[in-house]
């Protein structure tokens, strides 16, 4: 059939590009089917798998001119030495949170749309897969609600080793996530962020090749972490990652934010004519759930979870569940006299209070203690008038100022 497709096509016809890929299709669902009719095992069954997948690449690079070997040895090498070097950097990463540390497994939230339909987190990729006019997803919570985790979760899952467990169904479909918080980020441009994501794939190509010949080929997940948190840098990669969704339809992204930002950017892609869908992250809202969430994704969980039960605590929010789990790895004597959020918030402030004096005492500050208090009282009230102004956010001004008024004290 692809002999036939190829050398009897009308004259100045185009010929069937995506044949081959189908046929591959076909071939993969053969063998599976075959491996259970005859109790093939696994092993043996991905081998032949790999076997498929090495004829049909011989089959593409015995028609592929310059230019597509290029393309193709760009991707090989973005699969076969960029994503095992990726998964080293992101087994290196470390939360910057000491609050956080001990939660150690993931926690499935609950997500729901405009019209109050309820979806796991686990199926935002499939859901993607299965609606190719939604190529881009918001996800909107409240500070602590679980944001970022699940973006890091979504990048770890997609890189997965063939053959182990996945978290989120339909990841298989994509090769290659691009991460990065927008509040942090230092590069400007996709190439840029490619080759910082890359950065050994990136030295054997052509920066613009990287775009052209590897993602623009490939099926790229952008996962864009705080649009509500947009520095000069992240905002312009932000309106680039736009315009290669509008030229590429194999791509998708997910934004998340803060609710008070989302609907500037939703009115720009309304005039871009990109479809987008948007879900909001639930809250832990049950008893049942939140000793679930201590138990499966803390250190120590039985024990945590037991002791929260018998508090009658009732914390709705991820980022209090993680910092109520750390506090009581620290002491949990102290932690069955809290009974509110605000005890958990006491606790925080009261530790980075400590942690402050330290490391000031390390540097042989005079005074460490009580230029802390300064400080954390000026951290107060800036923060107050912020609140008082409607201002969700710290600007440069007000950090500027924060700054230059520590520095004073020291």
């Amino acid at each position: 059939q692809l002999r036939n497709d190829v050398m009897h096509e009308p004259e100045g016809g185009a010929i069937k590009q995506i044949l081959l890929d189908e046929v591959e299709c076909i071939a993969a669902k053969l063998l599976d089917v075959a491996a259970t009719k005859f109790s093939v095992g696994s092993d043996e069954l991905r081998k032949a798998l790999d076997e498929l997948k090495k004829i049909c690449s011989n089959i593409r690079a015995a028609v592929l001119t310059g230019k597509e070997h290029k393309a193709v040895q760009c991707q090989v090498m973005m699969v076969e030495e960029g994503i095992p070097q990726l998964r080293v950097k992101i087994d290196s990463y470390k939360s910057s949170s000491t609050w956080l540390q001990n939660v150690t497994g993931f926690y499935c939230l609950q997500l729901s749309d405009s019209y109050n339909n309820t979806v796991s987190c686990k199926d935002i990729l499939e859901f993607c897969s299965k609606n190719s006019d939604t190529r881009i997803l918001f996800v909107n919570g409240s500070s602590g609600s679980g944001k970022s985790t699940l973006l890091r979760q979504i990048q770890t899952d997609l890189i997965r080793k063939d053959g182990e467990t996945r978290t989120f169904k339909g990841g298989e479909s994509f090769e290659v996530p691009l991460h990065f918080a927008c509040r942090t980020l230092y590069v400007k441009t996709l190439v840029q962020l490619v080759s910082e994501t890359f950065p050994h794939v990136a030295e054997k190509f052509e920066e613009e090749n990287l775009i052209e010949f590897a993602i623009g080929h490939m099926k790229c997940v952008f996962l864009v972490d705080g649009l509500d948190e947009l520095n000069e840098n992240s905002k312009a990669l932000v309106e680039e990652i736009v315009t290669f969704l509008k030229l590429n339809t194999s791509a998708i992204c997910i934004f998340t934010s803060r609710p008070h930002s989302i609907q500037f950017f939703q009115n720009q892609l309304d005039e871009e004519g990109l479809l987008y869908q948007t879900f909001k992250i639930d809250k832990v809202k049950s008893q049942k759930e939140q000793e679930n969430f201590l138990m499966s994704s803390c250190a120590n969980g039985q024990e945590i979870s037991n002791t929260y039960t018998s508090c009658k605590m009732n914390l709705k929010s991820p980022v209090h569940l993680g910092l109520y789990s750390y506090f009581h790895s620290l002491d949990p004597e102290s932690v069955k006299l809290w009974t509110s959020p605000a005890h958990i918030m006491r606790g925080t402030i009261d530790y980075g209070l400590k942690i402050a004096v330290n490391r000031l005492n390390q540097r042989c500050v005079q005074e460490s203690q009580y230029i802390s208090e300064v400080i954390l009282e000026r951290i107060c009230l800036i923060s107050f008038y912020c609140l008082l102004e409607n201002k969700f956010l710290l600007g440069k001004t007000e950090i500027d100022w924060l700054l230059a008024q520590t520095r004073e004290e020291c």
